[in-house]
């Protein structure tokens, strides 16, 4: 394809483009492990932050079509008044507390998990949330999570990331080009992969925070066992913004 003048492109040359571009920025979005590492690098950008609010009664909620993974807790906002995150846990933990004896709880939420929807392929895979114990009324929860992104088009012209990266995306999809057209990896390949570790350093030093937060070594106390959350939340009474305890549940 060497003639630049997109108006002398054939349909199967802009085909052929288009999937080319496609592919270098799902290889730029989900990279390889660089410098012998184990794991690939997760871009911050693509780990945006949004909320969900749930229905008294409701405990399963289908998540965004772009969902494509769960980043930490889930947060109250401030004016639902609670003071601990909502922690992420295994789908099977979430149906062993929902079959005890306390199943009918209603209360906020304390646990979580996600769990992919059933599909036959018609549609891109779907998620869900699972929350435990069931809302008890309109809570408003934040939580961070990897976005799945969509192809460019006239509507959405921008790749993710920024003029830092704009470069790694070019490489990437000279790239994929060179391993289609000529099938084999060369220059462009090699670029790419000096132009990611580029790439990663920068988003690591701009968006790796200072301070992690407090680090406790339970010498000041155990959470709560199980049993005490099961009296705790069982037989609290909530009277006009006052929580009254059973001290003889």
């Amino acid at each position: 394809m060497g003639e630049r003048t997109a108006a002398n492109w054939s349909a199967d040359e802009i085909t052929q483009l288009d999937d080319i571009i496609h592919a270098g920025l799902r290889q730029f979005y989900h990279p390889p492990p660089i410098g012998g590492g184990k794991l690939a690098h997760k871009w911050s950008f693509l780990e945006p932050t949004t909320t969900l609010t749930t229905v008294a009664a409701t405990a399963d909620y289908t998540l965004p079509a772009s969902f494509g993974g769960m980043t930490g807790p889930l947060t109250y906002a401030a004016a639902n008044n609670r003071w601990y995150p909502i922690e992420i846990t295994s789908e099977h933990r979430i149906r062993m507390l929902r079959q005890r004896d306390f199943n009918v709880l209603n209360t906020f939420p304390l646990s979580a998990a996600v769990r992919a929807r059933t599909s036959d392929g018609s549609d891109g895979q779907r998620f869900e949330i699972l929350l435990w114990p069931t809302p008890d009324a309109a809570y408003t929860l934040s939580y961070r999570y990897h976005a799945l992104q969509i192809k460019l088009s006239a509507s959405n012209p921008y790749p993710l990331g920024g003029e830092p990266h704009a470069e790694t995306i070019l490489e990437s999809c000279l790239a994929i080009a060179e391993q289609r057209l000529e099938n084999q990896a060369g220059i462009h390949s090699q670029k790419f992969h000096e132009r990611l570790a580029a790439s990663v350093s920068h988003d690591r030093q701009q968006f790796t925070p200072e301070k992690m937060g407090y680090n406790s070594d339970k010498s000041d106390g155990n959470a709560p066992a199980e049993n005490e959350y099961r009296r705790f939340f069982g037989t609290d009474v909530d009277y006009d913004g006052t929580i009254f305890y059973d001290t003889n549940p």
